[in-house]
């Protein structure tokens, strides 16, 4: 079974093929994956979080967006999450490309 949910962490296997007693061990696993990034996840995600357009949140917690000036803007939560496009915001910095 958690040969199975680490194929599915690891991108080998859908998740949604996994049984209902796999994804529980899947989702148990992805909780420590997110918590416990690889230094090389830590890198890309610095590095694409300086290309313009990149979008996070800064060291006081602020929404920041940024500009192709290498500065950043403060985001508005309530009225630019959805140009900046909240599904969006953590899957690129978090998520490496294969």
């Amino acid at each position: 079974m958690t040969d199975r949910a680490r194929d599915a962490i690891e991108g080998r296997l859908d998740p949604a093929d996994l049984t209902p007693e796999e994804r529980s061990v899947y989702y148990d696993l992805l909780e420590d994956v997110m918590a416990n990034p690889t230094p090389e996840q830590i890198e890309f995600a610095r590095q694409r979080g300086m290309e313009p357009g990149a979008v996070g949140y800064d060291d006081n917690g602020r929404l920041v967006r940024r500009l192709a000036d290498g500065s950043l803007e403060e985001v508005d939560e309530r009225r630019d999450a959805p140009a900046v496009g909240r599904e969006n915001l953590f899957r690129r910095q978090l998520r490496p490309q294969k």
